[in-house]
């Protein structure tokens, strides 16, 4: 009994900090930012800086910086071998993108990030929608409907202006990075299922071919104006909030932290989250969703917590049904112990007393 007692104390004792995480993690339930925080001071230190070594040796020195901002807002020492060879790997790689760049500007292919960056490029200009518009069109009904749904809205934003990277809007930026990463098949196939079920049904299809043939005619005012208008106004909002959500992090993160945002957006409310993880974390975004891995995932993170705390609930019940059990034994003990040593206190016996014989008169 002893021994249960003692065992359902030290486990009690030992999932104590992990109760207390769970409480955290649950009080702020719809808050990314601060459930990130929260999850990321579970990270041992140490761990920081052998994956920022991992992601150097693999040949990403952008994560490798990404994990050495981490350390330094731990306050870590860094050795200054490390930290100089990320910064030279970083130079490099900017230098090595030459290749896959010229390939993603020519053909379109973002099978690599820097073919994914020149892609991009090309799709801010016009040129971009325009063609996508035409051959969507041209394809119905055996079209893309997310493709000519984010063509449309490009177009609509953009109209034949020529825009760069830095000067492009976050809704611009993003329809032109979902549109790309849908063609590269990219997306994640839940977003894609989600996307397609809202637009279903919304789309004008008599609107797409209408500014598919004013572009024929490269009259860009009347396509803007029939894009502007092919998509339901209340399906359009949701399309281009996902789309400034993702340019947000793009303009952040770049191409390689935006692709990774992509792996792991399963719906447009995860989206919404990790954009403003991205912004409160700036260059240690890439780190951040690599050790927190459900960052943005609010179901997910919900559930292992309330998990742990229901299983933790049930540890402690145990614990206290363990601590009755040992008091009542230990009560039942020692009181006979006490009966044991005390003599028992002796009796006095009786004296019988004889009745008074009764006389009758």
């Amino acid at each position: 009994m002893l021994l249960a007692f003692v065992a359902a104390l030290a486990s009690g004792l030992e999932s104590l900090p992990q109760a207390l995480m769970a409480v955290r993690v649950v009080r702020v339930a719809f808050d990314p930012v601060a459930q990130t925080r929260i999850e990321l001071e579970a990270v041992p230190s140490e761990q920081i800086l052998v994956n920022a070594r991992q992601a150097f040796a693999e040949g990403d020195g952008e994560l490798a910086a990404s994990y050495l901002v981490l350390a330094d807002q731990r306050t870590l020492t860094v050795p200054d071998d490390l930290r100089q060879a990320v910064a030279d790997a970083i130079a490099f790689d900017v230098a090595d993108f030459s290749g896959d760049v010229w390939a993603g500007f020519v053909h379109g292919e973002a099978t690599t990030p820097a073919g994914f960056a020149a892609a991009l490029a090309l799709d801010l200009t016009a040129i971009g929608d325009v063609k996508d518009l035409v051959v969507q069109a041209a394809a119905y009904p055996d079209h893309d409907i997310l493709i000519m749904s984010l063509a449309s809205i490009g177009l609509a934003l953009t109209g034949a202006s020529v825009v760069s990277v830095g000067a492009a809007t976050p809704a611009k930026l993003g329809a032109s990075t979902l549109k790309i990463a849908r063609k590269a098949r990219l997306l994640h196939p839940r977003f894609v299922t989600v996307m397609a079920r809202e637009l279903r049904g919304a789309l004008k299809i008599g609107k797409v071919e209408e500014a598919a043939t004013a572009l024929r005619r490269l009259d860009f005012t009347t396509a803007r104006r029939a894009a502007a208008e092919s998509l339901d106004g209340t399906v359009l909002a949701r399309l281009q909030d996902s789309a400034v959500d993702l340019g947000r992090v793009g303009r952040r993160q770049g191409v390689r932290g935006t692709l990774e945002t992509l792996a792991l957006v399963d719906e447009p409310v995860r989206l919404r989250r990790l954009a403003a993880i991205s912004e409160q974390f700036g260059s240690g975004y890439r780190a951040v969703i690599r050790v927190v891995p459900d960052a943005g995932r609010v179901a997910a993170r919900l559930v292992k917590p309330l998990f742990r705390l229901t299983e933790l609930l049930g540890s402690a019940l145990l614990w206290l049904l363990t601590i009755l059990l040992f008091l009542r034994r230990s009560v039942l003990v020692i009181a006979r112990a006490i009966a044991t040593a005390v003599p028992p206190y002796p009796r006095r016996r009786r004296r019988i007393v004889p009745a008074t014989p009764i006389t009758l008169m």
